[in-house]
């Protein structure tokens, strides 16, 4: 464009405003070309408060909002620029306080500036030529000379006219971004639609962003958890999973690759939304090595201008990815302490012939590992909880343990824990497996006692 050109400096010329406005556009359009050419996506907002407050009785009020328009230019309110005047919703509404188009739910608004056209003054005292609003007014300001503060003197600036805009409004000749859609709750107030996210330059924009970050991150260091728990530890700090486990082992390394970079996103408040998006849709991506259907093409493209959209849709597939089963054999039985020799669970009530199981009984107890290998076997007590209590006051023993040197490695062997192959057989199992029920019963000599009951599936 002629009017972005750089202006011919030259000894002895006749200086007029035309020249130092020429050289301030060229200025700034180099400016935002360079900006734009590392960050295509380097609009929107860094900062945006509503008073919900105020919007509740139907005035829009921005207390503070900072960021840039699509046209490269930046705003900073209240700090450098004036705030937006209030506007009233009550026009929007009808008497029985619902939307005038019953086909909306919610109404949008609109951060907007006029841009500058060819032939209209781009400044004016009042903020308009004409009727036609204008991108700056003017005012003055009092400055004082930096390398002599006793000088001072009245500039004349421009200020950016900056205003809300309602949906239905005209917004031809104006650079905008919709700042929120409106909506009546369930009280009847007017509040912000929680399920609409501004375009942002920063995550600490969005509250709702954020909250969506955390939990991705807590799901994936939730299940970083649950496939962390199946490894086998060796000892010294050593742990390893099975061969038949190595499907879960990469799993936990791509969950685990990724948790560090989404944590740091999480916790830099001026993260730009896409950086995370990358970092969560290269984890989704991965996590389809895993799964029986769907693929990486399926996941949705990042839309700066639909963040709600965008990381919605991504949320739910990273959900879904995350809780793909991969085929484990061994599985723990959650095991419940009663009292502090008593623990019970739940069991299969039935399994078919395709799908039997070995139990296997994990103890850890504050006690010499000789004692607690020769005598786990004679003095616990395993019954279904309803026979638990006889089989302890007439000293049966009930199901039997077998001490195993070498665990199988189907199970995820920790140090200091031994562990027991259940003899599920004979009548008493049967008793068991109708119940849906065990006991487990150890006397009390057994300190600092912990169990975990384990099952392997052939």
């Amino acid at each position: 464009m002629d009017d972005q050109q750089k202006v011919l400096w030259s000894e002895g010329m006749f200086l007029t405003p035309h020249h130092f406005q020429q050289h301030d556009r060229h200025a700034s359009s180099d400016l935002i070309a360079h900006l734009r050419a590392v960050q295509a996506l380097g609009w929107g907002f860094s900062e945006l408060r509503i008073d919900e407050d105020a919007l509740a009785v139907g005035d829009v009020v921005v207390t503070r909002c900072t960021g840039v328009m699509p046209d490269g230019l930046a705003f900073h309110c209240p700090d450098r620029d004036d705030l937006p005047p209030t506007r009233q919703l009550t026009a929007l509404f009808d008497a029985k306080g619902a939307i005038f188009d019953a086909k909306r739910s919610a109404v949008a608004l609109y951060l907007a500036i006029p841009v500058v056209r060819p032939g209209i003054n781009a400044t004016s005292p009042d903020g308009q030529v004409d009727g036609a609003p204008t991108r700056y007014r003017t005012t003055t300001v009092k400055v004082r000379d930096e390398n002599n503060a006793s000088t001072e003197r009245e500039l004349l600036v421009a200020k950016k006219t900056l205003r809300i805009l309602f949906e239905g409004e005209s917004r031809d000749n104006y650079t905008w971004i919709k700042i929120a859609e409106v909506q009546r709750g369930e009280s009847g107030r007017i509040v912000l639609s929680s399920g609409y996210i501004p375009p942002c330059l920063h995550l600490a924009a969005s509250p709702r962003l954020q909250v969506m970050v955390r939990r991705a991150l807590e799901m994936l260091s939730g299940r970083s958890s649950d496939l962390a728990q199946q490894r086998r530890h060796r000892g010294s700090g050593v742990v390893d999973f099975a061969l038949s486990e190595t499907a879960n082992f990469a799993l936990l390394q791509l969950i685990n690759l990724a948790i560090p970079a989404i944590r740091h996103c999480h916790s830099q408040p001026g993260t730009h939304p896409e950086r995370v998006y990358i970092e969560l849709a290269r984890l989704a991506g991965a996590l389809y090595t895993f799964a029986a259907e769907g693929h990486p093409k399926d996941l949705p493209l990042y839309v700066h201008d639909d963040l709600s959209g965008t990381f919605e849709q991504l949320g739910e597939q990273l959900a879904g990815l995350l809780n793909v089963v991969l085929p484990v054999r061994c599985s723990r039985i959650p095991l419940t302490q009663v009292k502090e020799t008593l623990f019970t669970g739940a069991v299969p009530a039935q399994l078919d012939e395709q799908d039997q199981a070995v139990f296997y009984l994990a103890v850890f107890a504050s006690v010499r590992p000789e004692k607690l290998v020769a005598e786990v076997p004679l003095k616990a007590k395993i019954a279904t909880p309803d026979a638990i209590d006889f089989l302890v006051a007439q000293a049966v023993r009930g199901l039997g343990l077998q001490h195993l040197p070498s665990p199988p490695p189907e199970l995820p062997v920790n140090p200091d824990w031994h562990y027991f192959k259940l003899q599920a057989v004979g009548e008493q199992w049967k008793e068991v497996q109708s119940a849906g029920r065990i006991a487990f019963h150890l006397p009390p000599e057994f300190k600092g006692l912990r169990l975990e009951f384990l099952m392997v599936r052939s």
